[in-house]
């Protein structure tokens, strides 16, 4: 699945994002096909069709979701069948950048004392 490309759109306000740039959305690793992040750091569910208790079939739309703050970093809650897991969206997008999961990374490349070392 490749990068999916929208430009903003307001139906109640033509024209107001003209001239910014278009917001390219990567599926979130190991979570494609339920979630997907931009590169201006949002993150929204995908649109999908889930089974309710009493047997129907519900769409449900693809939402942007709203981060909470933890620590001041934004962070959202992902769902994969019952279980949930908190991300902190900085993270996603640099897993999406590399195109591999970064969990346990820093986000640095060296460290002082890898610079200073013979």
């Amino acid at each position: 699945m490749g990068a999916v490309e929208t430009a903003f759109a307001s139906p109640t306000k033509p024209g107001i994002y003209e001239g910014l740039p278009i917001e390219r959305w990567l599926p979130v690793i190991g979570f494609e096909g339920l979630y997907a992040v931009s590169d201006a750091g949002r993150v929204r569910s995908e649109a999908r069709t889930i089974s309710m208790r009493n047997g129907c079939m519900k769409t449900l739309p693809a939402r942007i979701k709203i981060p909470s703050l933890n620590a001041g970093y934004p962070q959202v809650m992902l769902y994969r069948g019952n279980v949930s897991q908190s991300f902190r969206v900085h993270r996603l997008v640099l897993a999406r950048s590399l195109g591999r999961n970064t969990m346990g990374w820093s986000g640095h490349t060296t460290t002082a004392s890898q610079r200073t070392a013979c």
